[in-house]
């Protein structure tokens, strides 16, 4: 509804502070509610935080027969890259495992931090409760 003229209609506002709404607002009309608050904003943001730090324990579980051939195929790399060196095959594992890990974790913080970045803040829509 759009007001250009003065209007007959009668609108009663009322303002008033409340320490849950800390950094927030809470608009409430004909028994609907709309609400944002810091807090709520934080907590969403606690969740992703949360989810994130999961990342590094799954990569952890992650059995390494699912990396196994990533693994090998740099560990031939290095293998390569130092002139077909037959002493050096424990070295090369290793290095390519860790590089291969790094690179799981760093691709997958990246992707969740992308999608996080996305995230909006929630509004709660509740209705007004009434007694």
């Amino acid at each position: 509804m759009r007001l250009t003229k003065p209007s007959r209609l009668k609108f009663h506002l009322r303002f008033e502070t409340a320490p849950d709404l800390i950094s927030g607002i809470e608009l409430t009309t004909n028994g609907q509610k709309v609400a944002w608050s810091i807090a709520d904003y934080l907590a969403s943001l606690e969740k992703g935080v949360e989810e994130l730090l999961k990342v590094k324990d799954e990569q952890i579980s992650k059995t390494s027969s699912d990396l196994t051939p990533k693994i090998a195929k740099r560990a031939y790399e290095l293998y390569e890259q130092q002139g077909h060196k037959s002493n050096s095959q424990f070295q090369n594992w290793s290095q390519a495992e860790q590089e291969i890990r790094k690179l799981g974790r760093t691709l997958n913080l990246n992707q969740k931090l992308r999608s996080n970045l996305r995230m909006k803040p929630k509004l709660n829509l509740k209705p007004e409760g009434r007694g």
